[in-house]
């Protein structure tokens, strides 16, 4: 009797333990709207901004504690990733869009799963439809490029209030 309870027990074990280890092999992404429709948004912005403009829109920041991950309004709505750190840079001359997120972190990763990384980039470019993903390391070198702090520079838009998340 006791070997039978310790052999359903061993056995409950292992089922959770290879369910809880699956699960952190998957990332977690949004179902919400297709790829269509955030291009279509970013389309709205491009005619929006013209073509001697660009466009940077900050995600938000990691949240400190046990409280659950909410990307803002505004990046979510443009390209549904909720990475915490991550930019989206839309510019108006190549109506391109990147988007810049962390590199991987797997001390992080091992205790929350999967996190969306700019080692992923192939990924993130199949579930978004933008043209680039880059670490954000690599997002000064490329404000600069679209000739920023040149003169006849483009316009930059970037919001200015605070960014709606919904748990404010």
């Amino acid at each position: 009797m006791i070997f039978r309870k310790a052999s359903f027990f061993t056995v409950c074990l292992l089922f959770v333990m290879q369910s809880t280890s699956f699960a952190q092999e998957q990332h977690y992404y949004q179902t919400d709207f297709s790829i269509v429709d955030f291009q279509e948004r970013r389309s709205q912005i491009f005619e929006a901004i013209g073509n001697n403009s660009i466009a940077l829109i900050q995600g938000a920041a990691s949240i400190k504690g046990f409280k659950v991950f909410r990307q803002t309004n505004t990046f979510y709505y443009l390209c549904g990733l909720e990475s915490e750190h991550a930019y989206l840079l839309l510019n108006g001359r190549t109506k391109t869009s990147t988007i810049y997120l962390p590199n991987r972190d797997k001390a992080r990763e091992s205790s929350q799963g999967k996190i969306l990384s700019a080692e992923d980039a192939d990924l993130v470019k199949k579930l978004t439809g933008v043209e680039r993903v880059r670490g954000y390391g690599s997002l000064s070198n490329d404000l600069v490029g679209t000739g920023l702090i040149n003169r006849g520079a483009p316009y930059l838009y970037t919001p200015l209030s605070p960014a709606e998340i919904g748990n404010d």
